[in-house]
């Protein structure tokens, strides 16, 4: 008899290592009852290593105000716009959606938090999307982590897919790391590539 799918926080919390040992075996008897539950759980365990990859001891806490504050501050117009008008275009490709693991393996989504993995032809940028614990409005914050080889990147922008207007942008670090905060809604996340010469897009990115 098949088991039961195992929800996504449950499935994260077994690859990174926080379950005792008799959660730790039941989630391992219920992925052993689903083709897919080996492939799922890698592409996961791949998502995760990506976004816990150049990870540093943690900073003071004025110190880590002092960035969250730098982080949230747009880049001026004049900034983005002179690459992104200009760049030449591709289009990433979704490889790992957490919201789709009902449809594909039994696993259920968490409400609260999104993983998500998209691909081009050198490149890669791994997603966490969670709610804005800070804000009193339904907003939520996107943590990439992207890399690439080689190469270098620039900044992070988010696009309103209807009318392509600018919604939020920010520079990516120099591990690939960026944070965006914006509403619900449909974006295009668009990342500057080889001082802007090149510009991937991800999206339709549906934050919700």
């Amino acid at each position: 008899m098949t088991e039961p799918g195992v929800p996504i926080e449950d499935l994260v919390a077994y690859v990174s290592g926080e379950l005792n040992d008799a959660e730790a075996a039941d989630v391992e008897r219920r992925l052993a009852s689903r083709p897919e539950g080996a492939a799922t759980t890698a592409a996961l365990r791949s998502v995760l290593a990506d976004l816990a990859a150049n990870e540093l001891e943690d900073a003071p806490p004025h110190v880590i105000e002092r960035l969250i504050a730098l982080n949230r501050r747009p880049l001026p117009e004049a900034v983005w716009k002179s690459w992104i008008d200009r760049a030449t275009g591709i289009l990433a490709q979704l490889v790992f959606d957490s919201r789709a693991q009902p449809a594909v393996a039994g696993f259920r989504a968490s409400p609260t938090t999104v993983q998500l993995a998209y691909e081009w032809e050198d490149g890669r940028v791994d997603l966490q999307i969670t709610p804005d614990s800070e804000g009193s409005e339904p907003r939520r914050i996107v943590r990439g982590q992207a890399r690439r080889t080689p190469g270098s990147f620039g900044s992070a922008v988010l696009l309103d897919t209807a009318d392509r207007t600018l919604v939020v942008a920010t520079a990516i670090d120099d591990h690939g790391r960026f944070r965006l905060s914006s509403d619900t809604g449909r974006y295009d996340l668009v990342l500057e590539l080889d001082d802007g010469r090149r510009a991937v897009t991800i999206g339709p990115l549906e934050i919700r």
